[in-house]
């Protein structure tokens, strides 16, 4: 999902940062971290 979502940006001249700085400021980005890592803690 979130691999995708940075291409599409980045397809569409919307990404204008590194995909880092980007990833660490976008909100669905957080958001899909903080799940993958509930995910993770869940699992354990």
């Amino acid at each position: 999902f979130w691999t995708v979502r940075i291409w599409l940006k980045a397809v569409r001249g919307a990404l204008h940062d590194d995909p880092v700085v980007f990833a660490a400021r976008d909100w669905v980005s957080r958001l899909a971290v903080g799940l993958g890592a509930l995910a993770l803690w869940m699992a354990h």
